[in-house]
């Protein structure tokens, strides 16, 4: 009964995306699992997360993908106007965190075909066998002009958060998987959307994962 589960859940497929800010890792997720009726899996593993954890949901969010504490997070981002957080309030670590969105997504992983959009996915299921890894990418100008206009911020506001979202991405990847996320060789795929765009970037995406598996173009 084992093999025969294990059977099931290897028959669903798996496309991973890492991503630097400004390449619109979320704009491709969301196009490849309405191409292919993949589930999307991106709020519904912070809503989880927050539900197991025992921790709201907009709290959750600011530490998303970094690899310290949200205690150390309130911190930095002085969420809290009090100068100290009630001794009562619940604080998982960045291992806690990880472990419960790992726990989340290979669950829904066996349940359906997905789309998972950063979160060490090219790693958590890097033994999978119908898993496609993809890691789109472009030179920080691109990625600052895009992260200005979606986040609805200026361009040099946008500069800082994409050095920063780099350097935290990059920390949290190397603390929770020991891997450098730039090293291309770990990923299937890796696209320069700056050199070609985003539908162009879609369609190669698509091409590519038709041409790992026939079957899913029929």
């Amino acid at each position: 009964m084992q093999d025969q589960n294990k059977e099931m859940q290897d028959q669903n497929y798996v496309i991973t995306i890492g991503r630097q800010l400004g390449s619109k890792g979320v704009y491709m997720g969301q196009r490849i699992s309405r191409h292919f009726g993949f589930k999307y899996l991106d709020r519904e593993i912070l809503v989880r997360s927050a539900e197991m954890l025992h921790v709201p949901e907009s709290k959750l969010q600011h530490v998303e993908e970094k690899s310290y504490s949200i205690w150390e997070s309130f911190l930095q981002t002085s969420i809290y106007d009090s100068p100290y957080v009630p001794t009562f309030y619940y604080m998982p670590t960045g291992r806690q965190i990880f472990e419960t969105q790992t726990q989340i997504i290979r669950k829904a992983a066996r349940e359906s075909s997905c789309v998972v959009v950063g979160r060490c996915g090219s790693y958590i299921f890097a033994e999978h066998p119908r898993h496609v890894s993809v890691f789109l990418h472009a030179d920080k100008e691109y990625r600052i002009v895009n992260a200005a206009r979606f986040l609805n911020i200026s361009e040099e506001e946008a500069r800082k958060e994409v050095e920063k979202t780099d350097k935290e991405r990059s920390r949290y990847v190397r603390t929770y998987t020991g891997m450098n996320r730039l090293d291309l060789t770990q990923y299937d795929i890796a696209i320069d959307v700056g050199k070609v765009g985003f539908e162009k970037a879609g369609d190669i995406l698509i091409d590519y994962i038709q041409a790992r598996f026939p079957q899913l173009g029929k």
